[in-house]
């Protein structure tokens, strides 16, 4: 019997700081441990609770997470300086059915500004779709119980 964390859906308060700041941070380090991080801009969170984003130029964040799928995302509130970090794992989204849902979602939906001029800079290709599964997500206010989660995905029995 393995244990393994379920999927916790990206909670209300992060889906709207998201929306709001239209821009969140990837954390990533491949097999080598060295880290990355990037921002993201073009994304969507799906109808399972889940952070879908677009990624054209398979960089350092893209091979880094290939090799070690446990990545962390935060968005900030640069106002107030509060946010959240959620620690989870990528898959790659291969269904084209809902890689056309996500795009769609991203390209009308969405809060990303710079979509449009990105689609038309690289309008020879599609970007790929990465998805994120959230197993705990972090507090980042400046205070001692931010260092606990403030909630974990459930554990399965399998």
């Amino acid at each position: 019997m393995s244990v393994q964390l379920e999927m916790l859906p990206v909670p209300k308060d992060v889906r709207i700081m998201l929306s709001n700041q239209g821009l969140f941070w990837v954390g990533t380090s491949g097999k080598d441990g060295v880290p990355n991080v990037s921002p993201r801009s073009a994304f969507w969170i799906t109808d399972d609770g889940t952070l879908a984003w677009c990624d054209w130029f398979k960089h350092k964040t893209f091979w880094n997470w290939r090799e070690n799928n446990h990545v962390a995302i935060s968005v900030v509130d640069t106002v107030t300086f509060t946010g959240w970090q959620m620690k989870g794992s990528c898959e790659l989204v291969e269904d084209a059915e809902q890689i056309a849902k996500i795009l769609q979602d991203v390209m009308l939906k969405s809060h990303h500004r710079l979509f449009t001029r990105t689609m038309e800079h690289h309008e020879d290709y599609s970007p790929i779709i990465i998805k994120f599964t959230a197993e705990k997500i972090y507090s980042l206010a400046p205070e001692e119980a931010s260092r606990e989660p403030l909630m974990t995905a459930p554990i399965s029995r399998r």
